[in-house]
């Protein structure tokens, strides 16, 4: 739901979230208030963070969670759960180039994060990978990248995923380690 009176510009967007006490995603001039997660939700990119985290360092990539935005338009700016880039970027406050993006569905974002992301995403030309994280059930929707186009994989129960730009591979158990 937007909650400004009047649509604002990119700059306007980008200044008030500088100081802004909450997240908000921009689509299109509208102001969309992040909700607050449940502990589940946060215990699940913990673990992909310490999963991640050196594999992405000496690759030279970047990992960033939950606070950066991801720039997936000249007008859409996003809050993604995870998103790692190993492309340098220019801005501080946002990521242009990732090479996968992780969503950990809630249901409150759910519906939005497999349709209007899922276009999204998918249309950014580096990204490889757009995984989705269920945290009701150990359930992870993976979406690839591949020379015919884009490809759908669930993993339920067991299983893993990789991450091409990281040469690395995540099992369900990795994931769900103490959570599930």
């Amino acid at each position: 739901m937007a909650i400004a009176e009047k649509k604002l510009t990119v700059e306007e967007y980008l200044e008030l979230e500088k100081t802004s006490e909450i997240r908000h995603e921009y689509v299109d001039g509208e102001l969309l208030a992040m909700a607050g997660e449940k502990r589940r939700h946060n215990n699940l990119i913990r673990q992909l963070v310490l999963v991640l985290t050196s594999v992405a360092l000496q690759k030279g990539c970047e990992l960033v969670f939950e606070s950066v935005k991801l720039r997936t338009r000249t007008t859409r700016y996003r809050y993604p759960d995870l998103v790692v880039s190993c492309a340098p970027g220019d801005d501080e406050y946002f990521v242009d180039n990732p090479c996968f993006v992780v969503e950990v569905l809630s249901d409150s974002t759910a519906q939005t994060d497999i349709t209007k992301k899922l276009e999204e995403y998918t249309r950014l030309p580096t990204l490889t990978r757009y995984i989705m994280v269920s945290q009701k059930s150990r359930f992870v929707t993976v979406c690839k990248r591949t020379n015919e186009g884009w490809t759908f994989e669930t993993l339920d129960e067991t299983g893993e995923f990789d991450l091409p730009c990281l040469e690395a591979k995540v099992t369900l158990e990795q994931l769900y380690q103490g959570i599930l």
